[in-house]
């Protein structure tokens, strides 16, 4: 019972893993395409909807699912080892290595752009303003797509190399098992760096928090009037 309650909790921990992995790759890649289209090509940006998106969204977190749940399929199998590697193969090609080749030419074309913007314009203030904000957007999804990188890339490499040593039925060096550990940590700080770098770098959040903390202010400063002005009232005054 111990032995069968470990394996499902192993194959639990891998689907949850790998399924983060895929989707936190893939939002990055599709928030990269939606802003590569809103630079570079905006009059096709105007036919993006709120349907078109959460499609897409749903299209993202079927395609992570089935990626994440496909190795039970084989996991009984006699050459399940062989189709494990198959399936990191797989992961770091579609999931990383096509994703960011694209990352990158998106960034370069659209910081090309924004580039020749500001020359052009650099007369008109507002024109300006509104290209070094996309500029300061752009960073923000390359830190996270570096971030990304640096997070889970190693994963599932260190998967990959376990998988071939079972297969080739090698012993693995204990190096490999404590960069597993260590990685095993790191692989959570996309869902700590990611929150933070929406929010907090971004301009209209801490407007927004300004906002709420004025109202905040200026309607404890209306009840405390009108509690001075009630007692008065009371005292005849």
């Amino acid at each position: 019972m111990n032995v069968v309650t470990s394996t499902m909790f192993s194959n639990f921990q891998f689907i949850l893993h790998t399924l983060m992995a895929v989707s936190a790759a893939y939002h990055i890649l599709t928030i990269t395409a939606e802003k590569y289209l809103a630079i570079m090509k905006p009059l096709r940006h105007r036919l993006v909807t709120k349907t078109t998106v959460f499609k897409g969204l749903a299209g993202i977190w079927m395609i992570s699912t089935f990626i994440a749940v496909i190795p039970l399929v084989w996991n009984e199998s006699s050459s399940r080892l062989l189709w494990y590697i198959i399936h990191s193969v797989v992961c770091l090609v579609f999931v990383f290595f096509i994703p960011y080749v694209f990352m990158i030419y998106a960034f370069a074309r659209m910081f090309r752009k924004i580039t020749k913007r500001q020359r052009s314009s650099s007369v008109h203030r507002g024109t300006s303003r509104l290209q070094q904000n996309d500029q300061k957007c752009i960073l923000v999804f390359a830190t996270m797509a570096a971030i990304f990188v640096l997070c889970w890339l190693p994963y599932f490499t260190l998967m990959l190399i376990l998988n071939i040593n079972d297969y080739l039925k090698l012993r693995s060096s204990l190096s490999i098992f404590k960069a597993i550990k260590v990685f095993a940590i790191m692989r959570y700080m996309t869902s700590i760096m990611n929150p933070l770098l929406y929010t907090y770098i971004k301009r209209d959040f801490w407007f927004e928090i300004r906002n709420i903390c004025s109202s905040s202010t200026s309607e404890r400063k209306r009840r405390q009037s009108g509690g001075l002005t009630t007692k008065f009232t009371r005292l005849g005054i």
